[in-house]
């Protein structure tokens, strides 16, 4: 049984208001980089994660755009 218009858009409001916490999560986290890069110069170990990390947020934000198109 296919899933309806609203029940859709239900899994498409959950999933935007999962992504935005992810979001915040990761600007946190994201700014505390930037902070260490600051202080000491240099990015720690590690970094690279953050910036993997959000890459495939962003990617997962076209996937979520195009889907409520």
């Amino acid at each position: 049984m296919e899933m309806g218009n609203y029940e859709r858009n239900l899994d498409l409001i959950y999933e935007l208001e999962q992504f935005e916490a992810e979001l915040v999560l990761l600007k946190d986290a994201f700014n505390q980089l930037l902070s260490m890069v600051e202080y000491s110069g240099n990015p720690p170990d590690g970094c690279f994660f953050i910036f993997d990390a959000m890459q495939v947020k962003l990617e997962r934000l076209k996937k979520l755009l195009k889907e409520m198109n």
